[in-house]
């Protein structure tokens, strides 16, 4: 009985768990799309062209 508890409890942590990493790593690509394209902007502006060459 207490065997079967805990092991619907750890199936209960793993599925939150692993929502949990889903959203982490959408957030983690969203930061980094985010990033990419401030760079991307940065590069191509004129101001980054001259830090560039700096």
């Amino acid at each position: 009985m207490l065997s079967d508890y805990t092991q619907s409890n750890d199936n209960t942590i793993s599925c939150t768990n692993e929502m949990y990493g889903r959203k982490r790593l959408s957030f983690y690509f969203m930061i980094r799309e985010i990033s990419l394209f401030v760079l991307y902007r940065i590069i191509n502006s004129q101001e980054g062209i001259a830090h560039i060459q700096k």
